[in-house]
């Protein structure tokens, strides 16, 4: 059987709890997991009540944001402004993680 090989290995110097949870994160790939319920937590404070009540679902996968919009009238409106979408998006995370803004 095929034993997946760790990053982590048995050190001699202490390391910082903060280092040691970047290291289980990117090892595990939680961070991404966790930027994606930060997203949908802000949401609706960054795009507002009304259009958050219309949003069925967020999703993020490679730096695509995925938002599927109940409303055919609110989709075509924020179709022209996805660049603005994700200039605030990535400015509320202060994060550069969003490539790309799909609506559906």
């Amino acid at each position: 059987m095929y034993k997946k090989k760790s990053k982590f290995t048995r050190r001699n110097e202490p390391i910082s709890l903060s280092e040691g949870l970047k290291g289980v994160f990117s090892e595990y790939r939680i961070e991404e997991k966790l930027d994606v319920v930060d997203i949908r937590n802000r949401w609706s404070e960054i795009m507002g009540g009304a259009i958050s009540k219309k949003t069925a679902s967020i999703g993020l996968n490679n730096g695509i944001l995925r938002v599927k919009i109940t409303s055919s009238v609110l989709l075509q409106e924020l179709s022209f402004g996805k660049d603005k979408i994700k200039s605030h998006m990535n400015k509320a995370l202060k994060k550069d993680m969003i490539k790309e803004v799909i609506l559906y």
